[in-house]
């Protein structure tokens, strides 16, 4: 259940829209070794930053759990097909701006974590 937080995105709404938000769900579930669905993906924007200069769209993958097959390979071949998805979007929007991408993965024998319904 990876979070997705996408920084500095600014006030793009094309990128907020359901469509886009799906494409990029569907990108991590079509990584087969992460076992998520679509529905299993969450994703948030932060839409400040400090310097209203920096135009550097920063997107961070939080909460994947440890797994073995969650390689750092997988990790990384994530962390490159977000990174790409939301490139791709910004410049079919005519918004081309530079796009990093950090995986952190969560390990729940160390990190605490509990759900509530």
């Amino acid at each position: 259940m990876p979070l997705i937080v996408i920084h500095n995105i600014g006030d793009d709404f094309r990128l907020k829209t359901t469509n886009f938000v799906q494409g990029l769900k569907r990108t991590v579930a079509e990584i087969h070794e992460l076992q998520i669905s679509m529905d299993g993906v969450t994703v948030s924007f932060n839409y400040g930053t400090a310097d209203i200069n920096d135009q550097t769209v920063i997107v961070i993958v939080e909460l994947l759990f440890d797994k073995t097959e969650r390689t750092i390979e997988v990790r990384q071949r994530l962390a490159q097909q977000i990174g790409l998805y939301i490139s791709e979007g910004l410049k079919s929007f005519g918004r081309p701006r530079k796009v990093e991408v950090a995986v952190k993965k969560f390990n729940p024998d160390k990190d605490a974590f509990v759900v509530l319904e």
